[in-house]
């Protein structure tokens, strides 16, 4: 038989205490535990909002609303992208318009410039023209000038073929009407028999190149 004699626990009933004490604090901490567990479920349970349920008349509406929305979305998309198509198209017509207006103007460039590209030139050359036609009328007239004549006409004559061939001719003047677009009138006087604004006399010749005025002629005429 074992002896406890000698176990301070056994000593007053201070073991039988204690242990009661142990079990009861035990007790109530499990039981205060199942009373926060309960309240906490409860307000759970009062926050939670039961769903109601869906009909298929409500879900068939909700569907065509979203279709609805997503058509008039697609047909909006259309609109803008139609927008974007026409303004890409008309701003693509201009660039052609413009590119097609620059190629006419270097054309029509190119054809000036071989047309008319010698138009100073033959501008100069008119006083080369005067020039000898000034020195003929000058020499006076014997055997010993002849030849002088002779050469100073046949340069002439060729250099007069030679504008003509290139597009250089003389503007009309003798017998005719004064037009202010090709003769510069630098006298009038009275003469009977004579037309107002007839030409009398041409103090220089004019000349045209192709359909351009190299110089207009002066002339006087009749008032």
């Amino acid at each position: 038989m074992t002896q406890h004699s000698d176990d301070p626990r056994f000593h007053s009933g201070s073991y039988s205490t204690q242990k009661a004490e142990e079990l009861k604090q035990m007790l109530k901490g499990e039981h205060d535990k199942s009373l926060k567990t309960n309240q906490n479920a409860k307000e759970f349970s009062n926050l939670a909002t039961p769903m109601e349920p869906v009909t298929e008349d409500a879900s068939s509406e909700l569907l065509k609303a979203k279709l609805s929305a997503a058509e008039q979305e697609i047909d909006s998309l259309k609109a803008q992208l139609e927008d974007v198509q026409k303004e890409a198209h008309t701003e693509h017509l201009r660039h052609l318009a413009d590119l097609e207006n620059a190629r006419r103007r270097l054309d029509r460039d190119r054809d000036d410039w071989l047309r008319y590209g010698n138009e100073s030139l033959f501008r100069d050359l008119l006083n080369t023209v005067d020039n000898l036609e000034r020195t003929l009328d000058y020499i006076a007239p014997g055997e010993a000038q002849n030849s002088l004549r002779n050469g100073i006409e046949l340069v002439l004559k060729q250099l007069l073929n030679t504008l003509q061939q290139a597009g250089v001719r003389e503007v009309a003047t003798q017998g005719g009407a004064f037009n202010p677009h090709l003769h510069e009138a630098i006298g009038a006087r009275g003469e009977d028999g004579k037309e107002p604004d007839s030409i009398l006399e041409v103090h220089q010749k004019g000349y045209q190149y192709h359909d351009r005025l190299l110089r207009p002629a002066r002339v006087t005429i009749a008032s």
